[in-house]
């Protein structure tokens, strides 16, 4: 009989484990493929890509790069910390013996047996699970924001390699231009038809080229590389070119005001700290909670009472809550938090505010410039080289004038460039300020 009632506490003291909806999510991850790869991995990753585009930069960035895992492992860690924080403690076994009465023959050997659970008062549990819960949903929302900001990363460098490209291509242009000028400037010396202060200042006209050019290589190869460390690829692994050029971007149409409510309804950092703020409320419920005490079950045999009656017991142990300066600290540090959360909040949203309107404002400073130079500077700029050149044929004017209009053209065709760069990577500040950018949204 006591055997029976014995087993009937323990198996009652083992139970409790509670079912929850984050075993689920939690499996989905052991499904997952892990996104780390090797670093020498991915040379086939652009194969067959003639040109590259700034979207397929951010997801190949966001399915290689090892940040992207590790944020991920956070969110896992986050999950599986639930059914820890919810489940109940395991119970305690305690056996102990009367060793001297194993040699005795006068009494019976002495054997003593307790199991215990303990039991945390009504609704502490679901309070830990609030806590966790709430914390979990907090890193899934870190995980996106590192998507993120890995695609505005991506994006970035996609524009600067664009850059970079067509300054390699002007260079390259002028280079080609003022060599064949520098054959005709030989010529028409030999002729007495030009001054050789003209043929020296195109020979540094020249050298500064070739400089220039140096850089913009050196240039080219950091940005391939710091793509390519996006990508989890060797340093040196080739990338396809950024087409020759970029056409205008489509205008944002969208009020600045509507803009900034979308971006406070979707930014993953403002859901974030609201999810730690939902985690420090329910840390206060749970510290002003522990005023109520836990209690242990106890069932318990002892054969060396002579008594069936005495052998088999049962019994309660409470913990007694007399230390409230601890449980009343504990409460104020829970409400700290709470403020402080609310605090970095109030914060984060005054700044997604201001990064709408910054990039909101230097997209639209951008498609102005760009139009500028497109529509005016460029046709300007190529217009005056035509008609120096004219000049000179007629000798009315000196080969220093034509170089001099040579450079003002490398200029605004960089500068023009520089502005359709920019609009496109504004607009990819837009949409990352809008919470859409690793989703492809557009603003």
């Amino acid at each position: 009989m006591w055997k029976r009632a014995f087993a009937a506490a323990a198996l009652t003291a083992a139970c409790g484990v509670p079912s929850t909806p984050y075993r689920q999510s939690l499996a989905a991850f052991d499904d997952t493929p892990s996104a780390a790869v090797p670093v020498d991995d991915g040379e086939a990753l652009f194969d067959g890509v003639g040109e590259l585009a700034p979207d397929a930069l951010a997801r190949a960035a966001l399915a290689r790069n090892p940040s992207i895992e590790a944020a991920r492992q956070a969110w896992r860690a986050a999950l599986a910390r639930f059914d820890d924080a919810t489940s109940f403690d395991d119970p305690r076994l305690v056996v102990s013996t009367a060793p001297l009465s194993f040699a005795s023959t006068d009494v019976q050997i002495g054997v003593s047996a307790e199991i215990s659970q303990p039991l945390p008062w009504f609704g502490k549990r679901q309070l830990r699970g609030a806590v966790v819960a709430a914390e979990a949903e907090a890193r899934r929302d870190d995980y996106e924001a590192v998507r993120q900001r890995l695609a505005l990363m991506a994006t970035d460098l996609y524009y600067q390699l664009y850059l970079v490209d067509r300054a390699l291509d002007i260079n390259a242009d002028h280079i080609a231009l003022l060599g064949a000028d520098r054959a005709a400037i030989t010529a028409r010396l030999e002729a007495g038809r030009a001054w050789r202060e003209d043929a020296l200042k195109l020979d540094v006209d020249l050298a500064e080229l070739r400089t220039a050019r140096a850089s913009l290589e050196a240039t080219r190869r950091v940005t391939v590389a710091q793509i390519n460390a996006l990508l989890h690829r060797r340093p040196d692994a080739p990338l396809p070119p950024p087409p020759a050029e970029l056409p205008p971007p489509p205008p944002i149409d969208a009020a600045p005001e509507s803009l900034v409510a979308r971006a406070l309804a979707r930014r993953p950092e403002l859901r974030a700290l609201a999810h730690e703020r939902d985690a420090a409320a329910a840390s206060v419920a749970l510290a002003r909670r522990d005023d109520y005490p836990d209690v242990r079950v106890i069932a318990k045999y002892n054969r060396m009472w002579p008594m069936l009656e005495h052998q088999i017991m049962v019994g309660l142990a409470v913990d007694l809550p007399l230390q409230r300066a601890r449980r009343a600290a504990r409460v104020e540090v829970a409400r700290a938090r709470v403020a402080r959360t609310d605090a970095e909040r109030e914060r984060f949203a005054d700044s997604v505010r201001e990064q709408v309107q910054t990039a909101l404002a230097r997209a639209q400073e951008a498609d102005d410039s760009a139009a500028l130079y497109r529509d005016r500077a460029l046709p300007a700029a190529r217009g005056r080289v035509d008609a120096i050149r004219q000049g000179l044929d007629a000798n009315r004017t000196e080969y220093v004038e034509v170089i001099r209009a040579e450079r003002e053209l490398r200029t605004v065709a960089l500068r023009y460039h520089e502005a359709i760069a920019a609009a496109y990577r504004w607009r990819a500040h837009l949409a990352w300020a809008l919470g859409d950018l690793a989703a492809g949204g557009q603003p």
